[in-house]
C-alpha cells in the first residue's frame, strides 16, 4: 500500500510533462530576419518567413502592416503567408511602385499577427522593409503664363514631353505630360534614370480668348545634375489667338538634349500659327494621354 502514492505522483508528472511536450511540439514561426531594404527601381521585395519544424498541415501567416509608405501607392502585398504542410519556410513578395518622385526613404512594418494551423508565434515576429529612393536626380519642368494684364487671363494650356526617335531624327515619340497643373500652371517632373537623347516639349495653347500671352517655362534641376551648366534656367515664349490649338496636331516649340543628369536647351520657336513643326509618330489626345 506504500507504494501506491509513488505511482501516482510517478504518472502525474508524466501527464504534465507530455502536455508540455504537445505544446513545444508545435512548430514556432517568426521572420529569418528583422530588417532588410530594397531600392525601388527593383520593383519587388522578398522577405522570408521560417518554422522550426515541419509543418504537418499547412500554416497560415497574417500580417498586419504598418510604415510610412501607403499599401495601394507605394506597394502592394497579399497580406497571409503560408507554409506549406512538410516545409519550414515561405516567401511573402512585395510589389513595389517605382514612381520616379523624388521623396524621402520609405519603409513597411510587417507584424506576425496571430498563426493559424497547428503552429505557435515565436520571437522576431516584426520586420521593417526600407525602401530606398533610387532618384537622386530630377528635372522639374514649370510651365506658367500671363495674359498681358497680370493675370493668367482666359487661357488654357498643355504641357507634354515626347522623345525623339533615334531612327528618324524628325518623328518624335509621345512620353509624359503634365500630371499637375490647371489654369494657372502646369509642371512635368522628369526622372534622371530617363534615357538620354533628345526631347521635344510642346506648350499647347489649348483654348482660350486671351490674344496677348507670355508663356514661361523654368527647368530645374532637383538633387545631381545641371541645366546648362546651372541648377535653374527659365525661356520665355509668346502666342496669340492665331496660335490657340485645340486639335492632336499638336507643335513642339523647344528641344532639349539629355546627357546622364546634365541638360542643354535649344531656343523656344513659334510658329505665326498653330501649325507643327515636326513630324509625330504617335497622335496626342488631351483626353485620353
Amino acid at each position: 500500500m506504500k507504494r501506491i502514492p509513488v505511482i501516482m505522483a510517478v504518472v502525474s508528472i508524466f501527464l504534465l510533462s507530455s502536455c508540455d511536450e504537445g505544446e513545444t511540439a508545435k512548430p514556432q514561426v517568426r521572420f529569418s530576419s528583422t530588417s532588410s531594404e530594397v531600392y525601388e527601381d527593383l520593383l519587388r521585395a522578398s522577405i522570408e518567413i521560417v518554422a522550426d519544424k515541419p509543418a504537418s498541415e499547412d500554416i497560415l501567416v497574417p500580417l498586419q502592416l504598418g510604415g510610412n509608405a501607403v499599401e495601394g501607392e507605394d506597394y502592394f502585398i497579399i497580406p497571409v503567408a503560408t507554409i506549406p504542410q512538410g516545409a519550414t519556410t515561405t516567401i511573402v513578395n512585395i510589389d513595389i511602385v517605382n514612381d520616379n518622385e523624388y521623396e524621402p526613404a520609405e519603409f513597411i512594418q510587417l507584424e506576425i499577427h496571430t498563426v493559424a494551423g497547428g503552429a505557435a508565434a515565436a520571437t522576431d515576429l516584426n520586420h521593417e522593409l526600407d525602401i530606398l529612393n533610387d532618384d537622386n536626380s530630377f528635372l522639374k519642368i514649370d510651365l506658367s503664363w500671363e495674359a498681358g494684364d497680370g493675370t493668367p487671363g482666359d487661357v488654357d494650356m498643355d504641357l507634354v514631353v515626347w522623345k525623339r526617335d533615334s531612327a528618324n531624327p524628325d518623328a518624335y515619340k509621345y512620353f509624359d505630360r503634365a500630371a499637375a497643373g490647371g489654369t494657372t500652371f502646369e509642371q512635368i517632373v522628369l526622372s534622371g534614370h530617363a534615357s538620354d537623347g533628345v526631347y521635344g516639349l510642346t506648350f499647347q495653347y489649348w483654348e482660350g480668348s486671351s490674344d496677348d500671352v507670355t508663356f514661361t517655362v523654368t527647368y530645374t534641376i532637383i538633387g545631381e545634375g545641371s541645366v546648362a551648366g546651372q541648377a535653374s534656367m527659365s525661356y520665355q515664349g509668346h502666342y496669340t489667338l492665331a496660335n490657340v490649338n485645340p486639335s492632336w496636331d499638336v507643335q513642339i516649340e523647344q528641344t532639349f538634349e539629355k546627357t546622364a543628369y546634365d541638360y542643354v536647351f535649344s531656343p523656344i520657336t513659334v510658329p505665326d500659327s498653330g501649325s507643327r513643326i515636326k513630324t509625330l509618330r504617335q497622335p496626342y489626345s488631351k483626353q485620353n494621354q
